[in-house]
């Protein structure tokens, strides 16, 4: 493929990220379920964005790639994410009425990824992210418990 042909391919792609220039007043937030959890439990992080305004309001983005998260650590660094760089071109609409909202859910296990090699997050604080794809935009952040005595392993083994 040709140097046009690059080109071509990363403008595609980046632009079926988003395309959107919303206002103000469309909120991110994220939560998660259970928030304290060990390396062998599941948690379900919700991303969601909603409009606080008295309009309707349309954003625009990739089918693909609506939403992502970020979990870092006591430092700031990234432990795990979702945040994909190659979207679908699919630009579509969603129009947002006052007080509605989109939102997607994804399953979590707390386990540090490094170079395809996984491990399970250390017992500590982490800080969990939302972020809206289509915006930009991200959540405030969220405390995560990974293990310790709050964590459903450990409720359950009592």
């Amino acid at each position: 493929m040709g140097r046009s042909g690059i080109t071509v391919l990363a403008l595609v792609t980046l632009a079926g990220c988003r395309e959107s220039t919303a206002p103000d007043d469309l909120l991110v937030t994220v939560t998660i379920a259970p928030a304290s959890v060990t390396h062998l439990d599941t948690a379900t992080i919700t991303v969601m964005i909603a409009n606080a305004s008295a309009r309707p309001v349309t954003i625009r983005g990739s089918s693909s790639c609506r939403f992502g998260y970020e979990v870092t650590d006591s430092t700031g660094a990234a432990v795990s994410s979702h945040l994909p760089s190659i979207c679908t071109a699919d630009i579509r609409p969603i129009t947002l009425g006052p007080g509605e909202s989109d939102a997607a859910a994804f399953s979590w296990l707390p386990l540090r990824n490094v170079l395809g090699l996984f491990s399970p997050l250390p017992p500590g604080v982490y800080r969990l992210r939302g972020k809206s794809l289509w915006t930009g935009r991200w959540s405030t952040a969220v405390p995560v418990q990974v293990g310790g005595a709050g964590s459903r392993a450990a409720r359950n083994a009592a």
